[in-house]
């Protein structure tokens, strides 16, 4: 049996790490399983945060170089 709050805490490292595919695999709908849940909608609105970032600048790079 894992422990939840220990899989949030390791999850959330990864994520500080770079790693936005971490998902915390919700078993319960407690207090824990809510926070599962929040923490999963969070990472996923960073990752799709970050790829409107990458592709924004690669835009602004790609016109910047047809200025030049």
């Amino acid at each position: 049996m894992t422990n939840p709050v220990r899989d949030l805490a390791e999850g959330a490292h990864r994520i500080a790490g770079g790693d936005f595919s971490q998902r915390i695999h919700v078993r319960n709908r407690t207090e824990l399983g809510e926070l599962g849940d929040s923490f999963n909608l969070m990472t996923d609105r960073l990752e799709s945060y970050i790829e409107d970032l990458r592709r924004a600048a690669e835009e602004n790079r790609e016109l910047f170089i047809g200025t030049v």
